[in-house]
């Protein structure tokens, strides 16, 4: 995390650090007490991949930033395992020259056209997700058993779409880490408060992380500044991202310096994942290239 952040860092730049509540935040109180640049989020989410605490903590991304004491005009949702590709001066150019732009890609879910395995996940609850189990091996059958159970012997169990406000809401998937700028995290969080239907909805879909944002952002006034796959056939999570190169085959690959080259040829901003002590390498020659040297 430190390490990232110090990348990142150049003048008029903050960063809000939620840290899972499962974890002791003390070795964590170095890195942030000593930028004058870092906080930690006003509040801490147990997190469980694939529950409703991921919305939870994005949201409190977005409200932390609009409240922070300084403006803040762009907003980046990113993790501490990403690093960035492009050089610091490249990103800001390229966010004063698209002011509007949110980097988030969607896939409509609702006009897929086969009942894919994500839009079976989305018509069924995913009662258990939140649910602290002491043990991974427990958590994974008993999550996994209650999916089976209700995709395979009940009917679809709600409609694969919102109605607000009389409207018809499409329900969009996307990757959960995008880029907003401060009119448009405050339009995702006043419609989010607004509309309760909108969590109770996704509150058991399984990945709400990447459901609930991108369904209100491609329901709104600024879908036009998102990007539609149009695509009616899911081909992966990697194909929705819009910051990120990464690849994903049952979990994220870790990067390493032999990865090096098509890193930089993906033309994305940032990677995912770096892991200290293997990706090492990889970020030295990284730096180097951000650095122009």
């Amino acid at each position: 995390m430190a390490r990232l952040i110090d990348a990142l860092t150049m003048p008029n730049v903050f960063f809000f650090i939620h840290v899972d509540r499962k974890v002791d935040i003390s070795s964590f109180r170095a890195v942030v007490d000593s930028r004058v640049n870092c906080q930690f989020t006003s509040e801490r989410y147990a997190v469980q991949w694939g529950g409703w605490n991921q919305v939870r903590y994005q949201l409190h991304f977005l409200r932390d930033a609009l409240n922070f004491r300084e403006r803040i005009d762009r907003i980046f949702v990113i993790t501490g395992q990403d690093y960035p590709l492009w050089s610091n001066e490249r990103i800001r150019t390229e966010c004063e020259l698209n002011p509007d732009k949110i980097w988030m890609k969607g896939i409509n879910l609702t006009r897929l056209e086969a009942m894919s395995n994500m839009k079976r996940f989305l018509t069924f609850p995913n009662l258990f997700r939140d649910v602290n189990f002491h043990s991974q091996l427990v958590r994974h059958y008993v999550t996994g058993c209650q999916r089976e159970f209700f995709s395979r012997f009940l009917p679809a169990m709600r409609h694969d779409y919102l109605t607000i406000d009389g409207d018809k809401w499409d329900v969009w998937q996307s990757s959960g880490y995008f880029s907003c700028n401060r009119e448009q995290a405050q339009y995702i969080l006043d419609t989010v408060e607004k509309h309760p239907k909108i969590s109770r909805y996704f509150r058991y879909c399984f990945v709400p992380e990447e459901m609930t944002i991108p369904t209100v952002v491609f329901n709104s006034p600024f879908k036009q500044n998102a990007m539609d796959t149009g695509q009616t056939i899911y081909h992966g999570l990697s194909s929705l991202a819009s910051l990120h190169e990464f690849f994903y085959s049952g979990e994220i690959k870790t990067y390493t310096e032999f990865d090096f080259t098509a890193l930089l040829d993906s033309g994305k901003m940032f990677c995912r994942k770096v892991v200290s002590g293997v990706s090492d390498t990889l970020v030295e020659m990284i730096n180097h290239a951000r650095n122009g040297k």
